[in-house]
């Protein structure tokens, strides 16, 4: 299949709106369920809207927040997301605030929300719901992704795109990129964290290696060996197996002379063979490091990327 940037676009538009469709459906069928079982509400007496309404009604009347966000979302009031948004801020909770205030558009706010919860253990959950909520955001990114992959020579291909929480990435990329002078990406795996680690400041540099025979093949493509020389580098692979790609990497990167050689995995612990981790890496960093990490300053650096219009 080829990439198209603009036919991928629309791809990703359509899938969103068929999605969006049957989620409305289903969530019409839990909100007239609830209201019917738990507060006798007959929405074929009242009809959808007024069922609704008093559903939220009697749903913050005992505290059910989850309830009430699903009635701002089968409706899509902004009268009622405002109401929404100051119970969910009584209540503390980060998660439904954000939802609201992105339901309102509301730039002030959304920040607000990030910054309470940077360096939290919420911070990549916040962010994640504001990237996936904020019009724009998730399909722009992936398509600057896509064309990012291009501009580097390469053809995007299966398997290399953000993970199904992809905020985290870019939470490592936070601290990561101001530890190290230079990233060294392997395609494919690493390309996610590469283009993380560039959007949140660090050059990269990307390289291509595979396992090949009982070996492994290594291109330095574009990149002129000598940019290495004396820095700090950071390699960004997905994951190690029988640890060949990695050791041929190491290798060559050694032979340029940096300073010293880390590597960051972007996929959990639980993925790789660590015991074949080459010996060459001064120290290996891992997916979900950036956990607790600044996740307003990752969305600003994120939207400046994208140039999303508030």
């Amino acid at each position: 299949m080829l990439w198209n940037k603009f036919n991928n676009k629309v791809f990703i538009a359509e899938i969103f709106k068929i999605f969006m469709d049957e989620y409305k459906a289903i969530l019409l069928r839990n909100v007239r369920g609830s209201a019917q079982q738990f507060f006798d509400i007959d929405f074929d007496a009242l009809g959808v809207e007024e069922g609704t309404r008093q559903f939220f009604d009697r749903s913050k009347k005992i505290k059910q927040v989850a309830w009430c966000a699903d009635a701002c979302m089968l409706l899509d009031d902004q009268d009622l997301w405002k109401q929404f948004a100051d119970f969910a801020g009584d209540r503390g909770s980060l998660h439904y605030s954000m939802v609201a205030h992105l339901h309102l558009d509301d730039s002030t706010a959304i920040r607000r929300v990030l910054g309470a919860a940077a360096n939290t253990s919420e911070a990549s959950h916040i962010l994640n719901t504001a990237l996936d909520g904020k019009e724009n955001s998730f399909i722009p990114l992936h398509n600057n992704y896509m064309a990012w992959i291009y501009s580097h020579g390469l053809t995007p291909k299966s398997g290399i795109g953000f993970s199904s929480f992809p905020s985290q990435v870019f939470m490592d990329a936070s601290v990561l990129a101001g530890d190290y002078d230079l990233g060294v990406v392997v395609a494919y795996g690493g390309l996610s964290g590469g283009y993380a680690l560039e959007v949140m400041g660090l050059p990269v540099k990307v390289i291509e290696a595979k396992r090949k025979g009982k070996g492994a093949s290594f291109d330095w493509r574009n990149v002129d060996p000598r940019v290495i020389e004396g820095k700090d580098v950071l390699v960004v692979e997905n994951d190690v197996m029988t640890g060949r790609t990695l050791r041929r990497v190491a290798r060559e990167l050694g032979r340029a002379n940096p300073k010293s050689i880390d590597l960051y995995f972007t996929l959990r612990e639980g993925y790789n063979d660590e015991r074949n981790i080459p010996d060459d890496f001064r120290n290996v960093r891992h997916y979900g490091l950036g956990e607790r990490g600044d996740c307003l300053e990752v969305y600003e650096k994120i939207t400046e990327r994208l140039k999303i219009k508030d």
